[in-house]
C-alpha cells in the first residue's frame, strides 16, 4: 500500500487514526497502540502477505536476542556471542534475499561458474528493519535498552509511517515517546497534516512529474540508442531531482503521519543540495541512514583514531557497503566509492587549507562545484549497467551521434523551477520550526520572513487542504517510491 494511493488516503489512514482516538480515550494508551500495531501489520502484509511472516519472524528473533544481550546477570562472553550471533543472523537474512542473485550473477561473470542460487522477491523494506534491528542489539550490549516490552518493541519496529523507507530510527527515539503516552492534541494534527501534505504534494507534482523524463533518457540508453548532449543532461537531471523530492518528500509524509499519532521522528533530509562539499552533504541526505553507518559501522572499524590511513580506508569501506546497501548491483557500489573517493579529497582539502572556505564568492563556488560531483555520481545510481553509465557521461560532454538535440520548453521551466526550490525554499522542518515537527531541528538557515511561515490558522489549513485537493487526481497512477525498492 503506497501512501499516495487512493486505498491508503481515503480507507486505512482514516480508519488507523479513527481506532487510535477512540480506544486511546474509551480504553487507554496501550489499547490504542495495539490497534496501530495491527493496522501497521496489515499495511505491511497489503503488498505480500507471505513476507509478514518473515517481518513477525525478525522481530520475535531480535526481540528475544536483545534480551539476552542485555541481561547483565550472564557472563559478558555468553552476551558477546548472542550479539554476534544476531548481527550475524539478520545480515544472512538480508544478504539472501537481496544479494544471493547478485552473487550469482558475479560468480558468474567472473568464472563461469552457475551457483544456482536462486532469484527471489526482495521483502519490502527488508534493509530498513534489518538496519533498525540490528542497532537495537548492538544497543543492547552497550546496556541502552530499558524498560520496554514486545508490543513496544513491535511498535518500534512496524510502526507503518516510518516501516517501509525510513527514517532509520532508534529505539531510544521512538520507545520512550510511546511509552511516555503523551496525550495527541490539534497542535499534532495540524503539524501532522501540513508535513503529510507537503511531502505528497514533492511526490506527485515534482518526482512523478521528473520520473517519466529520466526513465526515457536511461531506458532510451539501455535499449542501445544514441541520446543528444541536451538529453543526456536533461535525464540526469530529472533523476537528480526526482530522487530528491520523491525520498524527502517520503520523509516528510512518514514525518507527519507518526505526528498524526502524537510521534516525533527524527530529521532525514536537511536541504542537501545546497550543501558546499561532499561532507556536508553526506550531514543533510538521507541523515538517519548516515547516522546508522557512522555509529555502526565507521565507528567500531576504528573511525577517525588509528591515524589518517586508517581513517580514509575506513571512510572508503563505509561509503562501498553503503553503496551496496541500496542495490544489489555494482554499479550502486561505484556510486557509493566514488562518494568515498569526494570524501577522501574533501577531507584532505580541508586539511591543507586549515578549514572549510568561509568567503561568499568561495562558498558560492563550492556549492558549485558540489552539486557538479554529485550530478556526475548519480549517473551510476540510475544507470542500469556501466555501459549505460558510461554512455551518458560521454553524451553529457558531447561524445554522441545525436548532437546537441532539443529540449521542450516546460522541461526546461520544470528543471529551473525545481532547482530554485533546492536553493531558496526553507525545508519543511525550517518552514514549521515552531512547532517542534521532528526530534532534532534542521540547521539550515534558509528562512522566509514571519508571515509566509506556517501557523496553525484557517488560512493556511484552506491553503493545505487546496493543496491536498490538488493532489488527489494524481493519485490515479500510484508511483512507488524510489526507496521502495531498498
Amino acid at each position: 500500500m503506497l501512501f499516495n494511493s487512493y486505498d491508503f488516503l481515503f480507507f486505512f489512514l482514516p480508519l488507523c487514526l479513527a481506532g487510535h482516538h477512540l480506544l486511546r480515550q474509551w480504553v487507554g494508551p496501550r489499547a490504542a497502540w495495539v490497534w496501530v500495531t495491527l493496522a501497521s501489520l496489515v499495511f505491511y502484509a497489503w503488498w505480500y502477505v507471505p513476507y509478514l511472516g518473515l517481518l513477525l519472524a525478525s522481530m520475535a528473533f531480535n526481540f528475544g536476542v536483545g534480551k539476552v544481550v542485555a541481561d547483565e546477570g550472564r557472563a559478558a562472553g555468553v552476551r558477546r556471542g548472542w550479539l554476534t550471533a544476531g548481527v550475524t543472523a539478520n545480515l544472512v537474512v538480508l544478504g539472501w534475499f537481496k544479494y544471493a542473485g547478485f552473487l550469482d550473477q558475479t560468480v558468474e561473470a567472473l568464472t563461469g561458474l552457475d551457483l544456482g542460487l536462486p532469484q527471489v522477491a526482495l521483502p519490502l523494506a527488508i534493509s530498513f528493519f534489518t538496519f533498525q534491528q540490528i542497532a537495537y542489539l548492538v544497543d543492547a550490549r552497550r546496556g541502552r535498552t530499558r524498560d520496554h516490552d514486545l508490543l513496544d518493541y513491535v511498535v518500534f519496529v512496524a510502526f507503518f509511517p516510518q516501516l517501509i523507507a525510513g527514517p532509520i530510527v532508534h529505539h531510544g527515539e521512538i520507545l520512550p515517546q510511546v511509552r511516555a503516552a503523551r496525550p495527541v492534541d490539534w497542535s499534532d494534527r495540524s503539524v501532522g497534516f501540513t508535513l503529510f501534505v507537503l511531502g505528497l504534494a514533492k511526490k506527485v507534482w515534482i518526482a512523478d512529474t521528473l520520473a517519466p523524463v529520466a526513465d526515457a533518457v536511461f531506458g532510451q540508453v539501455h535499449a542501445g540508442e544514441p541520446v543528444s548532449v541536451l538529453a543526456a543532461w536533461a535525464g540526469i537531471l530529472a533523476f537528480f531531482f526526482q530522487v530528491y523530492f520523491d525520498f524527502s518528500g517520503y520523509s516528510d509524509m512518514a514525518t507527519g503521519l507518526a505526528r498524526l499519532f502524537g510521534i516525533r521522528l527524527p530529521v532525514n533530509f536537511d536541504a542537501p543540495y545546497r550543501s558546499e562539499s561532499i561532507v556536508d552533504f553526506w550531514e543533510r541526505w538521507h541523515i538517519t541512514l548516515s547516522r546508522f553507518l557512522r555509529d555502526y559501522l565507521y565507528i567500531p572499524l576504528g573511525g577517525n583514531r588509528q591515524g589518517q590511513v586508517r581513517r580514509y580506508a575506513n571512510l572508503m569501506v563505509t561509503m562501498l557497503l553503503g553503496g551496496l546497501w541500496h542495490g544489489a548491483s555494482w554499479t550502486f557500489v561505484a556510486w557509493g566509492g566514488i562518494n568515498g573517493v569526494f570524501l577522501l579529497v574533501n577531507h584532505a582539502w580541508r586539511a591543507a587549507r586549515g578549514g572549510p572556505v568561509t568567503s561568499p564568492a568561495g562558498r558560492l563556488a563550492c556549492r558549485a562545484v558540489t552539486l557538479a560531483a554529485l550530478v556526475g555520481s548519480y549517473v551510476y545510481f540510475r544507470a542500469e549497467t556501466f555501459a549505460d553509465a558510461t554512455t551518458v557521461h560521454l553524451a553529457m560532454v558531447g561524445h554522441t551521434s545525436a548532437g546537441l538535440g532539443h529540449l521542450p520548453t516546460w522541461l526546461v521551466w520544470t528543471l529551473l523551477g525545481v532547482f530554485a526550490l533546492t536553493q531558496l525554499a526553507p525545508t519543511s522542518q525550517r518552514w514549521l520550526e515552531r512547532f517542534e515537527p521532528v526530534l532534532a531541528q534542521a540547521n539550515d538557515a534558509v528562512r522566509w520572513r514571519p508571515r509566509l511561515t506556517w501557523k496553525p490558522t484557517v488560512a493556511w489549513a484552506v491553503v493545505l487542504g487546496v493543496l491536498l485537493f490538488l493532489c488527489v487526481p494524481a493519485l490515479e497512477r500510484a508511483d512507488a517510491f524510489v526507496y521502495w525498492a531498498f
